[in-house]
């Protein structure tokens, strides 16, 4: 299998797309709706960025973040009640189109990985 290994410096990047993005667009959420564990650290350094709260559940104006749209299993709820949703990575063949990306598509069919599934490795 392929792999294609997202660092913390291109993550940081990718997020500051999003929130250019979303003040881009002019919505102001209400506050940062992070999915638990792919999206939770995603959704804090976009909290910072647009500077408004993190959130521990979703509510109404709020932005809703994950790392990935891949099947988009996981977002399907969030989208039919309307919310806007963030990932890092969007993939075309997913159920949900997300509200804003940083990246699309995936044509070799590398699996992403992002920085917190990298293994530390002893030094």
């Amino acid at each position: 299998m392929k792999y294609k290994t997202i660092t913390w410096k291109e993550l940081q990047e990718h997020v500051k797309l999003i929130a250019d993005s979303v003040r881009t667009d002019g919505f102001k959420p209400t506050g940062i709706y992070g999915m638990p564990r792919g999206g939770l650290v995603p959704a804090v350094i976009l909290s910072h960025e647009l500077d408004v709260p993190l959130l521990l559940a979703p509510c109404k104006g709020c932005l809703v973040v994950d790392d990935i749209a891949d099947s988009g299993v996981t977002l399907q709820h969030f989208a039919e009640c309307k919310y806007r949703i963030a990932v890092i990575w969007w993939k075309p063949k997913s159920k949900v189109q997300p509200t804003y990306w940083a990246k699309c598509g995936n044509e070799d069919g590398a699996w992403i990985v992002f920085p917190w599934e990298t293994p530390v490795e002893n030094s």
